[in-house]
C-alpha cells in the first residue's frame, strides 16, 4: 500500500489496465437470457414397427434400462413406451464428461439383444436452445408462394454466422396424390396391388454394378425416383398384348398437393407460417434479435406480397435490464457524489464514487475466462452488488482525511489512515463474499447457473478492495483534498454539523441505552427481524418473476372435431380478445395487444390463441391483469371441454409430479 501511496503512477497504471482489459473482456461477453448451462441430457430412441406400448416396453424399454444401471455417471433414467417407439432420457451426473458418457451409452445399447426387429436407433446429446425471437409470415397468395418464399427466408438466415437454429411451423408437407377409382381397375383388369408394385419397382433409384472399358472403370446407376406429379402419371403399369404401354395417368388421377399440417396457423384471418429463430450455448441473443428485425424490416420492404411481423422478442427483458442497469450506475455514480460531497471533500467523493467503474470492469476482464455471459441473473447480481460498491471507499477516504486533519503530513495520512481500517473493510468485504461463495454449491437447476450470479458479486468487490486498498489512497494522498491551504467546503461543513448534532442528540442516548439493557436490544433487533421476514408478506420462489411480453388462450373441444369446426371457436375467442383489448387501449390511451396468432393443432380438437402485448413501459397494465379482464369476458363457452389462460413464463408451472406403479 505505501509502495502505491509513494508512487502514485503505480496506481493511475493500475487503473489504467484495469479499464482497457475490463473494456475487452465487456465487448467479448456473449448475451444470453439464461446463463449457459452445459447439457447433461442423453436421448435414446429406438423404433420397431408393428409393436404395441406394452410390447415397446418389454422387448426395448425395459432391456436398455436394465443395461444403462450399470454405466458410471448415470443419475437418472427416464423413459416412456409408445407405439412403434420407446424413448429413454439419460441424466447424467453433474461434472461427468459427456462425451465419455455419450459413447458408454451406446456401447450399452449396442449390447442389448432385443429378440424383436429394430428399425432404428437413434442416441444423441441433447443441447440446449433457447427461443431468441419468431416471427410470422402471411400472403393474399397460395401455399406454393408461401412455401417458396420460406425456404427461401430459411436458406438465407442459416448463411448467417451466429444464426443457425431455425424452426418453421404452419407449413404442411408436400404430397403426391393418386385417386384411382374402381370404374377404372375393372375396366383394366387392375388390382391396387399391380398399381402400387408398378409405382414401387419403377420409382427407384438403383446401382447396378461397374463395368471396366479401356482401363476405365464406370459405375452403372439407374436414377428413377421420381419427385413430381407429371413424372410419376407416365409411370407404365403394364404393357399390353398389342405392345401398348398403359400409363398410370390411363388409370389413376396424380395430383399435386398437401399433407394435413398437424398444426395450422391464421393471423389477420390469413394462413400464416411461424419462423423461431434460436439461439445455442455459442451464439448471442441480442446479435440475433436484431438482425432479425432488421430482416423482417428489409423483408416487408422489398417484398409486397409477403407481410412479416415481428411475434415474440426474448431479447427484451434482458435490454431492459441493461438499460437498467446502465442507469442505476449513473444515476448511483452521481447520487454518490452528490451525497458525499455533503460530508467530504467534492475530489473524495469523485474517487470514491470512481469505485463503482473500475469493480465493474475489474470483473469484466475476469468474466471470458469463468466463462459468463450478460444474462438475466448476471444482470440481477450486478444491479444487486452496485449499492455496495463504496462502502470501503468511503471508510478509507474519511479515515486519510482524518489522519491528516490530526496532523500527519499527505504520506504518512494516507499510509495509516489506509491501514488503521483496512482490516475492518477486508473483514466486511469478505463476509459478504463468503455469503456468496455458497452460490457454488448449489444441487440442482439452482446449481447450473446460480454460480455467475456468485462470481458477478464476489469478482466486484474484489475489485472494489483493489481498488480502495491501492489506487483511492493514492489519489487522495496527491489531491487538492489534503490542502491545508484549501478553505473546507462550506456544504460539507453544515452537512457534517447536522449529522453530528443527530449523533449527540438521538444516537448515542439510544446506544447508550442498549449498552446497559443489552436484553432489550436483543429482544429488540430480532422482533424487528421477525416482523420484516415473516410479516411482510414475502414470498418465497425459485426465481423472480420475469413478466414475458406473451399471453395466450388454449382450448380444447371434443375430440374428432375438425379443423375447421375448432378455428370457429378461436375465431370466436379472438373477438372477444379484440373487444378486450379495444376498452383496454380507449381507457390507457396506448397500444395494449400487438398482435394476435391463431393456432389449430396439434390433435384437430385443440386451439390456442397467441397475444403478443407492447412493452411493459408503454401498456401501461400488467399481463396478470389483461388476462383476467380476457377470463371474466370470456366466462364458460359452450362446446368447449377445457379452457386455459396464462401469460408466458420460463419457468413454467411450480409443481409436476409423476405417478409410479408397479401395477400393470
Amino acid at each position: 500500500i505505501s509502495y502505491f501511496i509513494k508512487y502514485p503512477i503505480t496506481a493511475n497504471l493500475l487503473m489504467f489496465l484495469i479499464f482497457a482489459f475490463g473494456i475487452v473482456g465487456l465487448t467479448s461477453l456473449r448475451a444470453t437470457f439464461f446463463p449457459e448451462m452445459s447439457s447433461r441430457m442423453i436421448s435414446i430412441q429406438v423404433v420397431s414397427a408393428g409393436l404395441s406400448p406394452l410390447e415397446i416396453e418389454e422387448a426395448i424399454t425395459k432391456k436398455i434400462e436394465y443395461k444403462l444401471e450399470s454405466v458410471s455417471g448415470v443419475k437418472d433414467i427416464n423413459s416412456s413406451s409408445l407405439e412403434n417407439m420407446s424413448t429413454i432420457y439419460v441424466d447424467m451426473e453433474r461434472g461427468a464428461n459427456m462425451y465419455v458418457g455419450l459413447q458408454n451409452v451406446n456401447n450399452a445399447v449396442d449390447q442389448v439383444n432385443f429378440g424383436v426387429d429394430i428399425d432404428e436407433i437413434f442416441i444423441r446429446k441433447i443441447e440446449f436452445v433457447m427461443p431468441t425471437i419468431s416471427f410470422s409470415i402471411s400472403s393474399d397468395y397460395d401455399l406454393d408462394y408461401l412455401k417458396t418464399e420460406v425456404d427461401r427466408i430459411e436458406d438465407e438466415l442459416k448463411s448467417v454466422d451466429g444464426i443457425s437454429e431455425i424452426s418453421v411451423t404452419g407449413l404442411p408437407e408436400k404430397e403426391i396424390e393418386i385417386s384411382i377409382s374402381e370404374e377404372r381397375l375393372l375396366a383394366f383388369n387392375l388390382s391396387i396391388e399391380d398399381i402400387n408394385r408398378a409405382i414401387l419397382s419403377k420409382n427407384i433409384n438403383l446401382t447396378g454394378g461397374k463395368i471396366e472399358v479401356n482401363n476405365t472403370q464406370y459405375l452403372l446407376r439407374s436414377n428413377n425416383k421420381f419427385n413430381s406429379s407429371k413424372a410419376i402419371e407416365n409411370i407404365i403399369i403394364r404393357v399390353n398384348e398389342n405392345g401398348s404401354p398403359l400409363y398410370l395417368k390411363e388409370v389413376a388421377n396424380v395430383i399435386d398437393t398437401w399433407s394435413e399440417a398437424s398444426i395450422e396457423r391464421y393471423r389477420n384471418n390469413k394462413r400464416s407460417i411461424n419462423i423461431v429463430v434460436s439461439n445455442t450455448e455459442t451464439q448471442d441473443i441480442v446479435f440475433i434479435a436484431d438482425y432479425i428485425k432488421e430482416y423482417v424490416s428489409e423483408l416487408n420492404k422489398d417484398n409486397q406480397n409477403l407481410n412479416a411481423k415481428i411475434l415474440f422478442d426474448a431479447s427484451n427483458p434482458l435490454k431492459e435490464r441493461i438499460e437498467l442497469l446502465s442507469k442505476n450506475g449513473i444515476i448511483g455514480f452521481c447520487l454518490v457524489l452528490l451525497f458525499l460531497t455533503m460530508f467530504l471533500h467534492p475530489r473524495v467523493s469523485f474517487w470514491v464514487a470512481l469505485s463503482i467503474p473500475i469493480s465493474f470492469l475489474g470483473m469484466f476482464f475476469l468474466a471470458p475466462s469463468a466463462p459468463i455471459t450478460i444474462n438475466m441473473m448476471t444482470m440481477y447480481a450486478m444491479i444487486l452488488v452496485i449499492g455496495i460498491l463504496v462502502d470501503d471507499g468511503i471508510i478509507i477516504g474519511e479515515n486519510i482525511i482524518r489522519k491528516f486533519e490530526g496532523g500527519l503530513d499527505r504520506y504518512r495520512a494516507a499510509v495509516e489512515g489506509t491501514m488503521e481500517v483496512f482490516p475492518a473493510v477486508f473483514a466486511g468485504v469478505s463476509t459478504t463474499g463468503v455469503a456468496f461463495l455458497s452460490f457454488f454449491f448449489f444441487e440442482g437447476m439452482m446449481g447450473e447457473f446460480g454460480w455467475q450470479m456468485g462470481f458477478v458479486v464476489i469478482a466486484t468487490l474484489a475489485f472494489s478492495l483493489v481498488e480502495g486498498a491501492f489506487i483511492l489512497p493514492a489519489h487522495i494522498a496527491y489531491s487538492k483534498a489534503l490542502d491545508k491551504k484549501e478553505k473546507k467546503n462550506k456544504i460539507s461543513v453544515y452537512f457534517n454539523n447536522i449529522i453530528n448534532s443527530l449523533r449527540d442528540e438521538y444516537y448515542k442516548p439510544v446506544l447508550h441505552y442498549f449498552l446497559k439493557k443489552t436484553h432489550i436490544a436483543y429482544l429488540f433487533f430480532i422482533s424487528i427481524f421477525c416482523l420484516f421476514v415473516f410479516g411482510s408478506g414475502v414470498k418465497f420462489t425459485f426465481f423472480p418473476s420475469v413478466e414475458l411480453d406473451d399471453l395466450y388462450v388454449q382450448f380444447k373441444t371434443k375430440p374428432g372435431t375438425t379443423m375447421e369446426k375448432t378455428k370457429m371457436y378461436a375465431d370466436n375467442i379472438l373477438q372477444i380478445i379484440n373487444k378486450v383489448n379495444s376498452e383496454m387501449e380507449d381507457s390507457l390511451n396506448t397500444k395494449v395487444i400487438d398482435a394476435t396468432e391463431i393456432k389449430i393443432g396439434p390433435g384437430s380438437h385443440k386451439g390456442t390463441v397467441d397475444m403478443f402485448l407492447t412493452p411493459p413501459e408503454n401498456r401501461g397494465i400488467r399481463a396478470y391483469d389483461i388476462v383476467e379482464k380476457i377470463r371474466a369476458e370470456i366466462g364458460d363457452m359452450p362446446g368447449l371441454e377445457n379452457l386455459i389462460m396464462g401469460v408466458g413464463d420460463p419457468f413454467g408451472k411450480p409443481l409436476a409430479f409423476a405417478l409410479l406403479s408397479n401395477n400393470t
